[in-house]
C-alpha cells in the first residue's frame, strides 16, 4: 500500500511539474497504410449500401475519414476509418475478411 501511495505521489509531482514518463505511441500512420485501410472499409462502407444497412453516422465517419485522408491528415483519418470499420462490422450483413 506504501509503495502504491509513493507510486501516485511522484506521478502527480511529475504531472504538475510537466516532466512526464515517456510516452510509448505508435508512430503515425502512413499514407499507404491508410489508403489500405480507405480501400478496405470502403467495401465494408459499399456492403452496408447494397444491404440497406447504410445509416448516416456511418457514412459521415467514412466521409469525414475520406476528407482527412485527402487533407494530408493521416492519423485523423486512420481514427475515422477504425470508427467506421466499429460501425460497419455491427451490420447484419458483416462480409468478414
Amino acid at each position: 500500500m506504501r509503495n502504491l501511495l509513493k507510486t501516485a505521489l511522484s506521478l502527480g509531482l511529475s504531472m504538475a511539474s510537466g516532466l512526464l514518463p515517456p510516452s510509448y505511441a505508435q508512430p503515425p500512420p502512413t499514407r499507404e497504410q491508410v489508403q489500405a485501410e480507405l480501400s478496405r472499409v470502403g467495401q465494408d462502407v459499399w456492403h452496408a449500401s447494397l444491404s440497406s444497412d447504410l445509416n448516416a453516422q456511418l457514412y459521415q465517419t467514412w466521409m469525414a475519414a475520406e476528407t482527412a485522408f485527402y487533407k494530408g491528415d493521416y492519423a485523423t483519418a486512420m481514427k475515422k476509418l477504425e470508427r467506421a470499420d466499429a460501425m460497419a462490422r455491427k451490420g447484419p450483413n458483416d462480409y468478414g475478411d
